[in-house]
């Protein structure tokens, strides 16, 4: 082959059943191989050209891959190798060897699926094992709760924490690489609902609001966001026999939490000027991702309702 591909010098018999075409089409003209060409791969094919004369130029190896449309075998990936060499009167020859390599292509694919697959499993295994340590945990501190009235609330704060992190390791993460919002936020109100031994009124969603996950890296903070706004919801009621709603709506750029207990708020009560903590809505405002999401908290009549919106990137939207 010239340098820059214009003329075939010599074809192997054997082009004739890897391409599935007469050798003498391509010794007349060595750009009617594009004709076989996988019609998705031409423009590739099209866009490497000129880079492949260049290198040829520069004496310069390459190799590439692309799909045939062979007219008795099929879609088939040929693998080719170029060599150049500089001829004694100065002009670039280019002797290329092409092979079918489909069968190991399927090969080698068929093992990165089977190796995805055992880390998928892999991967589930430690999220669950990480679960049942956590949740594992959390009962202890339940129950040293329960003996030690005078440290109660602290760990038991603790213990809806671990409890809402567990919730996170305890879903199966999608495809996408998210957690969905809601599956995160109903396991963490029945937690809270049981532990606290309170009714959440969990209002049915509307079914597209499962098409929002959070991501790997929002899903534990997030997740402890939640609990945080549940269990302050919870521990601040008018009284012990109130129930908390939680409600969660679709917006045009994303979803609202609305969770609803009666109550009151303090006098000069001002979520801006609350700072970062370890605990209730310090911890809310220290884990509340910089983008993506806003919270209020606001008195409506005899209920306190706490507004959580969700946007991307906190969130995002997969297919369902």
């Amino acid at each position: 082959m010239s340098g820059d591909f214009s003329a075939a010098l010599y074809v192997n018999p054997r082009y004739t059943t890897l391409i599935g075409a007469p050798v003498a089409e391509l010794l007349d003209d060595p750009r009617s191989v594009m004709r076989h060409v996988h019609f998705e791969d031409v423009p590739v094919v099209n866009r490497t050209l000129p880079r492949l004369i260049a290198r040829m130029r520069r004496l310069r190896r390459s190799e590439f891959t692309a799909r045939i449309d062979h007219p008795s075998r099929g879609v088939r990936n040929v693998n080719v190798r170029l060599s150049p060499v500089r001829m004694e009167d100065g002009a670039i020859r280019v002797f290329g060897i092409a092979d079918d390599v489909t069968e190991r292509t399927r090969a080698e694919q068929e093992k990165m699926e089977q190796i995805v697959k055992q880390r998928d499993v892999l991967v589930r295994e430690v999220h669950h094992r990480i679960k049942n340590n956590l949740q594992g945990v959390a009962g202890l501190l339940q129950q040293t709760a329960e003996a030690r009235p005078d440290v109660a609330d602290i760990l038991s704060e603790a213990a809806t924490q671990i409890h809402a992190i567990a919730q996170v390791h305890g879903l199966q993460i999608r495809s996408s690489g998210t957690l969905p919002v809601l599956g995160v936020a109903q396991g963490i109100f029945s937690t809270l609902s049981n532990m606290f031994g309170v009714e959440v009124r969990f209002e049915p969603p509307p079914p597209d609001l499962w098409r929002f996950g959070l991501p790997e890296n929002e899903a534990v903070p997030l997740a402890l966001v939640i609990n945080e706004l549940g269990t302050n919801a919870i521990k601040h009621r008018a009284t012990r026999q109130d129930n908390i709603m939680v409600k969660v709506t679709t917006r045009p750029d994303g979803m609202e939490f609305a969770i609803e207990n009666p109550g009151t708020l303090k006098d000069g009560f001002d979520l801006a000027q609350i700072s970062a903590s370890v605990s209730g809505l310090g911890l809310v405002k220290a884990l509340l991702p910089r983008r993506g999401a806003r919270l209020t908290v606001e008195r409506v009549g005899a209920v306190v309702a706490t507004r959580l919106y969700l946007f991307p990137p906190a969130i995002r939207e997969d297919s369902i």
